[in-house]
């Protein structure tokens, strides 16, 4: 509708009008330090790719917990977005490494190491089989 509309471009300048006041202080932008309070009252979200960011971090969690690792599928049929996010989190992770524009962070990378996620899931499974061999190979020589 209309209404929704207009209520999404508010909240659209007001993110943009927050940003400018971190950068360039009150001075620049219409937005005050008492607007930031009531808007952080509702829950305003100031950063809706962070927000949608830790959402999938956070579902990623909880697969671990379930599942043991984070080696997610890519075509997971229980969560199809967490399998595409935990792709592309290796692409950019690659990209990030290769100094090329990436959209992870060391933050990010640091959160994800925390809980032991997988840059490169062909190398896992290479390792893993490896083993799998080693283990065969000292059990029946």
């Amino acid at each position: 509708t209309r209404r929704s509309s207009d209520l999404g471009h508010w909240v659209t300048s007001q993110r943009q009008q927050y940003k400018q006041f971190q950068i360039k202080g009150s001075t620049s932008s219409v937005i005050t330090p008492e607007r930031i309070v009531k808007l952080e009252a509702l829950g305003f979200v100031w950063d809706a790719l962070e927000m949608a960011w830790m959402d999938r971090y956070q579902e990623l969690v909880q697969y671990k917990h379930e599942h043991g690792d984070c080696l997610v599928p890519r075509e997971y049929a229980s969560n199809p977005a967490l399998g595409l996010w935990v792709n592309k989190q290796r692409q950019e992770y690659q990209r990030y490494v290769e100094n090329k524009p990436s959209h992870i962070t060391p933050e990010r990378i640091q959160q994800l190491n925390g809980i032991d996620f997988v840059w490169d899931a062909f190398e896992e499974a290479w390792m893993d089989r490896y083993q799998e061999l080693v283990q065969y190979k000292n059990e029946h020589g």
